[in-house]
């Protein structure tokens, strides 16, 4: 079973591209793995018994409904990345174009390709929840009623991310808490059960954040070309409210797009501006967690093909302001 979930989630992106698997010939066939109630938490080592390869499952056998909700919502969870950062990067060009004054798509355009990016999620999408045995109507009434208990929600999100494990390490499902136990622990609320999911928000911040600072970096650069200067006075912050008025008409501009553009590359990366924000306080109040996030930034500047960080880092941040104000 976490083979198929595996193969299916790398047939996702295929799909998208244009190259979609084809669907099982009943999608009857696909069935979650149980054992016993009361299985201990599998480890991840072989050759101890079956229990001791299995995946943890927070819901109980009458809660099977929401497991499957959980395995659906891993196994469409790249092609949502996928719309999101197409969706962003729509957006994100167009805010480029106009900042800088080149030609923009026109708005019928926008909105068609817009709709040829939700389409295609649709479509995939659909074709997913199908292979995975659930209508897609019921997913989304199941997602309807799951929205409204946040301690529901939080549950599903962590289930989520027990899928999107076992689809790389291949564990069968084996369940986290007794079946008597069910009224109490899975009613707890935030459990945490898991703290290493907010460790996904973590590297997508982080991911965010040295974006942004190419962004920003990227913009200082071609303004100072543009101006024709070698620098900006250093006690100047062009992106003080007080400033705006006085700036030249193609500074400014640049000036008032910088936070759309952000906004759009945190959606890109699976984010939401509250999350962004909550985060980005955190670093500044909670200094355990700033180490955390300039240790994350230290090895994103040489973990990808080994570049070094972005120039002009200091100066960047002084000019286009805070990314305390990006959101």
């Amino acid at each position: 079973m976490r083979l198929f979930i595996a193969l299916l989630m790398l047939g996702t992106v295929g799909q998208a591209n244009g190259t979609a698997l084809p669907a099982p010939h009943d999608p009857r066939t696909v069935k979650f793995v149980s054992t016993t109630a009361g299985a201990k938490p599998r480890a991840l080592r072989r050759g101890m018994g079956d229990d001791w390869n299995r995946m943890p499952s927070l819901f109980t056998d009458e809660e099977d409904v929401y497991d499957r909700y959980a395995a659906c919502l891993a196994a469409t969870e790249g092609l949502r990345r996928i719309r999101d950062r197409d969706l962003a990067e729509l957006s994100f060009q167009n805010s480029q174009s106009m900042a800088l004054g080149e030609p923009v798509l026109p708005p019928e355009e926008q909105a068609k390709r817009r709709r040829k990016i939700v389409q295609a999620y649709i479509q995939n999408s659909g074709r997913v929840l199908r292979a995975m045995g659930m209508p897609v109507k019921q997913f989304n009434e199941l997602g309807r009623e799951i929205a409204q208990t946040e301690k529901l929600k939080g549950k599903i999100m962590e289930q989520a991310y027990l899928y999107r494990m076992a689809a790389t390490i291949n564990m069968d499902r084996s369940h986290f808490i007794d079946q008597d136990d069910s009224n109490e622990s899975g009613n707890s609320g935030k459990s945490g059960v898991l703290p290493t999911f907010q460790r996904d928000k973590v590297q997508l911040f982080c991911q965010s954040m040295s974006e942004i600072e190419k962004l920003r970096a990227g913009q200082v650069e071609r303004l100072m070309r543009s101006l024709q200067v070698d620098r900006f006075p250093d006690n100047v912050n062009i992106s003080d409210p007080a400033l705006l008025p006085f700036l030249a008409p193609r500074v400014r501009a640049v000036v008032e797009a910088f936070p759309l553009q952000a906004e759009a590359i945190v959606k890109k990366h699976g984010l939401q501006s509250e999350e962004f924000n909550q985060m980005l306080k955190a670093t500044k109040t909670n200094p355990i967690f700033r180490w955390k996030i300039q240790k994350q930034l230290r090895i994103g500047d040489i973990h990808p093909s080994g570049t070094p960080p972005s120039p002009g880092r200091g100066e960047s941040s002084k000019l286009m302001g805070s990314p305390n104000s990006l959101l």
